[in-house]
């Protein structure tokens, strides 16, 4: 095994660790304050820990960064537009993450007191909605809470984001920039129907990781992975969806491929390294899909 392949070994082990705990986490809509903790306890040197916080419209992403365990990195980003910008957007809407980043010191972070501190504050965040960041609408020359768009996260990503800045310093990442193609419907509902923010925030935070390998590595091995991920569902929706939608899924697959493979192939070729053994065998499998 090379050296590569045995780092993004390690990597995919640490993704699927902090994918799970984030379902744990918010398995019930909220932050679970006790599974965060415990968490939080079992990180280790190279692992992250995904936090959404629905209520509030954001999502942090905590990481220990390989090979370094004096300090801990922390990214705090919006998980859903607002609708103007999304309405307003010819297309994909270009949206670049994270919203602000800031290290902390390993020995502050895994103080007790600021561990329980910092994910009281969540798991409440999380089930308290705060009036002064909802959207706003004028009615009749009334100032009305807007139901129907999204919330300011700026409780998150500048209140908290500033106090753990007080106990470490500003973090200046490389900005990952994505094509965000939400939709507001808003068919005469109260609340429009709008793309998962979750799911979103789970994207985001994966390709996160991924840019560890690299940036255009990255950006290959996140496409790969989503090429897997619609294969999978490919096989699970055989016999339970209409012809036409498995058809559909199966030609967005399709593209996908085509689109990998131009990508691949400029990036081993600029960087005349060989190709991952993961690559291979993902489209090996999507093909026999």
């Amino acid at each position: 095994m090379s050296t590569a392949e045995h780092d993004l070994t390690l990597l995919l082990k640490g993704m699927q660790k902090a994918v799970r705990m984030c379902q744990l986490v918010n398995q019930q809509g909220f932050v679970n304050k006790e599974i965060l903790l415990q968490g939080w306890r079992d990180l280790d040197t190279g692992d992250a820990s995904i936090v959404f916080v629905g209520q509030q419209n954001a999502c942090i992403l905590i990481q220990k960064p390989p090979g370094d365990d004096t300090q801990v990195n922390v990214e705090a980003f919006q998980a859903s537009p607002e609708a103007g910008p999304v309405l307003a957007a010819k297309g994909a809407l270009r949206w670049d993450f994270p919203g602000l980043a800031v290290v902390l010191p390993t020995s502050s972070f895994e103080t007790l007191d600021f561990q329980e501190n910092l994910a009281s504050f969540l798991e409440q965040a999380s089930l308290e909605p705060v009036n002064e960041f909802e959207a706003k609408a004028h009615k009749a020359g009334v100032e009305v809470i807007e139901t129907r768009d999204t919330t300011n996260p700026a409780i998150i990503t500048q209140f908290l984001m500033t106090l753990l800045e007080s106990r470490g310093e500003r973090l200046s990442v490389p900005l990952l920039r994505k094509r965000v193609r939400d939709d507001v419907c808003w068919d005469n509902a109260e609340l429009p129907w709008r793309r998962s923010p979750f799911w979103l925030a789970l994207r985001v935070c994966i390709q996160r990781l991924f840019s560890r390998m690299g940036a255009a590595m990255g950006r290959v091995l996140y496409k790969t992975l989503m090429c897997a991920l619609m294969g999978q569902l490919l096989d699970d929706c055989l016999g339970n969806l209409p012809p036409e939608c498995c058809y559909m899924l199966k030609a967005k697959l399709c593209r996908r491929l085509a689109k990998l493979e131009i990508e691949k192939e400029n990036l081993f070729t600029r960087n005349r390294t060989e190709p991952l053994q993961v690559l291979a065998t993902v489209e090996t499998k999507c093909r026999q899909t």
